[in-house]
């Protein structure tokens, strides 16, 4: 699930945004707020397909994902938000 979010959002950041892949393809907030929808879904709606274990893994994949976007940016080069 975090894969496909990373892929959708690789189009947009390249072709819509035209941001820099890193590290803002990484620390995108994708894990949450899938976490946060899933848990706003009515208790008579229940979706079987996706466990909470599922949806509990998702937190630390994220995490580790942003981390890993976070290292692979060279420590010279400044972010956007320090220029």
């Amino acid at each position: 699930m975090v894969a496909v979010l990373t892929f959708i959002r690789y189009p947009y950041l390249r072709l819509v945004a035209r941001a820099d892949l890193l590290p803002e393809l990484f620390i995108a907030p994708k894990g949450l707020i899938s976490v946060l929808l899933f848990y706003s879904i009515p208790a008579p709606l229940p979706v079987s397909e996706v466990s909470q274990t599922l949806m509990f893994l998702i937190i630390p994949l994220t995490g580790m994902l942003m981390l890993v976007g976070l290292e692979l940016v060279p420590k010279g080069v400044p972010l956007e938000a320090e220029v």
